[in-house]
């Protein structure tokens, strides 16, 4: 897992190598399929390191899912609460969302104080155990990384729709 993959190496081993600025009598349609290969090698590689090191994980007990020593609140130390709030079952969404004081009151989160969520983007997660980071951090680190960009949307309304859940209008983002 710590070496570089073959494939982010290809390019810097061939020295002459074509490049889309320089095609050396290469077609679009060969630059476009080397485009195409070297993303699906990025991406599975990607989900190859996430898929063994991006998960957080607990110890299973009969009870369910406790933390870890080193994983439990010192809060709420004894009562089974996990520092970093796992499994994040309420923010399992299929597209990215930004926070607003609706969404953040749906997904348990604070709109106010240091910590607060407000402006910032829920990614698209499809497993409650996922630690979130960047594709190309994992790709780039080979491990565990536990970072997420800090962007902040403004709450506006080309970036915002309205729904109602649950009698209440929440404003989500529109993204094109």
């Amino acid at each position: 897992m710590s070496t570089i993959p073959r494939y982010l190496m290809r390019d810097a081993e061939l020295v002459n190598a074509p490049t889309l600025w320089s095609p050396k009598g290469l077609s679009v349609q060969t630059i476009m399929a080397d485009g195409k290969q070297f993303k699906n090698l990025y991406f599975k590689d990607a989900q190859c390191v996430f898929s063994r090191v991006q998960h957080h994980t607990h110890r299973k007990t009969k009870k369910g899912y406790e933390p870890l020593k080193s994983c439990m609140s010192k809060r709420t130390r004894g009562k089974g609460v996990c520092k970093a709030d796992f499994p994040k079952t309420r923010l399992c969404v299929k597209k990215p969302l930004v926070v607003c004081q609706g969404l953040a009151r749906r997904f348990g989160l604070r709109v106010t104080g240091r910590r607060n969520a407000f402006g910032t983007v829920v990614g698209k997660r499809s497993c409650q155990w996922q630690s979130g980071t960047l594709a190309s951090f994992a790709v780039l680190f080979r491990s565990n990384s536990h970072t997420l960009p800090n962007y902040r949307v403004p709450l506006l309304p080309m970036t915002h729709e309205a729904i109602a859940v649950s009698g209440a209008l929440y404003l989500l983002p529109h993204f094109s």
